[in-house]
C-alpha cells in the first residue's frame, strides 16, 4: 500500500509541473567512426565503419534523477577478401538512462542502457547473412550550447554484443567516437 501511495504521489507531482519543465532535453545527431574490437572484422577490412545516428534525451526536472534516452545508430563499411567485396552494416536501437549537467554553456553527460544490435554482412557473388543480439552500451562526453538552442560536442561510446554470421559467433563489441550537432529544448 505504501508503494502504491508513493508512486501515485510521484506521478501527481510530475504531472503538476509546468509543460516547459517536463519537455527539457536534446535531440543530437551523431557523425563518427565505429571501430569493431574483434579481429574477425579486421580480416575483412570492415572493422572501422562510418557511423550516423540520433540520440534523444529527455531530462526529468528532479535533482539527482537521471533522464531517459533512446535512439538509433547505423554504421556501414565496404571491405575486401581478395577481389571480393564485403558490405557490413551494424544498426543499434537503444534505450537507457542519461544524466546531463549544465555548467555554463558546457553540458557534460553520461548514459547507458540496453541496445538491440543487428549486423548484416553481404559478400559479393556469394551470400548475405544477418543476426541481432541484445547487448548493452555506455557513453559519455560533452556538448556546448551555441546560442540558445544549438549543441556542438563529442560523444564516446562502448557497445557490447555478439552476433552469429555464417554460423560463426562474432564478438560485435565496438568503440565509437562521434561529433555531435543538435538542438536543445
Amino acid at each position: 500500500m505504501f508503494l502504491r501511495t508513493t508512486l501515485l504521489a510521484l506521478c501527481l507531482s510530475i504531472c503538476s509541473m509546468s509543460y516547459a519543465e517536463i519537455l527539457a532535453g536534446n535531440v543530437n545527431f551523431l557523425l563518427g567512426q565505429q571501430s569493431m574490437t574483434d579481429d574477425d572484422w579486421e580480416d575483412t577490412e570492415v572493422d572501422d565503419q562510418i557511423l550516423l545516428g540520433v540520440n534523444v534525451d529527455l531530462q526529468i526536472p528532479i535533482p539527482f534523477v537521471p533522464g531517459v534516452e533512446f535512439g538509433i545508430l547505423q554504421a556501414q563499411e565496404t571491405g575486401h577478401i581478395g577481389p571480393t567485396d564485403i558490405d557490413a552494416t551494424v544498426v543499434d536501437l537503444f534505450l537507457g538512462v542519461n544524466k546531463t549537467w549544465s555548467i555554463g554553456p558546457a553540458h557534460p553527460f553520461i548514459g547507458g542502457g540496453i541496445t538491440r544490435r543487428s549486423a548484416d554482412v553481404d559478400i559479393e557473388d556469394f551470400d548475405d547473412d544477418s543476426d541481432a543480439d541484445i547487448g548493452f552500451y555506455i557513453h559519455g562526453g560533452a556538448f556546448w550550447r551555441v546560442g540558445t538552442k544549438m549543441n556542438l560536442g563529442l560523444d564516446f561510446r562502448y557497445t557490447k554484443a555478439e552476433v552469429d554470421i555464417f554460423d560463426d559467433s562474432l564478438n560485435a563489441d565496438s568503440f565509437t567516437i562521434s561529433a555531435i550537432i543538435g538542438i536543445g529544448f
